[in-house]
């Protein structure tokens, strides 16, 4: 499978906000997103998208103030290995879309450059046929069948 390139206009939506638990939730596929890659125990990956969905979550549950202080520390590094992780993403990624700019005031202010994104139609990968493709090899491996091949995946998630 090589993903079709689709066209994503960005828009602001009511779905997907800081509260919405079965919003975030219903993105992720059945396996979580990961997949089974050959036929060893080990053979399982995360599929990217979806460690940078569940950063991205994660971050949203601390802007709420979800905390568990019996995992305090453990959450603490977990978020800055997402602030680093999601980082390298956005590079690795590279949208070169333009987004139109405006001044605006800051906190003490002045006027600044600064852009909204809003109406903005980005080149993306399609996420569903992503999304698709790791529910099918879920099916495959939660059954006690082998996963696809090193190779196969490569071929069809890589291109």
């Amino acid at each position: 499978m090589q993903p079709r390139t689709v066209a994503l206009e960005v828009v602001d939506s009511e779905r997907y906000g800081m509260h919405d638990d079965n919003d975030w939730a219903s993105v992720t596929p059945l396996g979580h997103g990961f997949v089974k890659v050959g036929d060893g125990e080990d053979d399982f990956y995360a599929i990217s998208m979806y460690h940078q969905i569940h950063c991205l979550n994660g971050f949203r549950k601390v802007l709420n103030g979800h905390r568990n202080d019996s995992r305090a520390e453990h959450d603490a590094m977990h978020n800055l290995h997402c602030l680093s992780y999601m980082r390298q993403m956005v590079l690795c990624n590279a949208d070169l879309a333009l987004e139109p700019a405006f001044l605006a005031k800051n906190t003490d202010g002045r006027l600044t450059q600064a852009a909204y994104g809003v109406g903005v139609t980005h080149q993306c990968r399609d996420w569903e046929q992503v999304r698709s493709f790791a529910e099918e090899n879920f099916q495959l491996w939660k059954g006690g069948t082998t996963g696809f091949a090193a190779s196969e995946i490569s071929a069809q998630l890589l291109g």
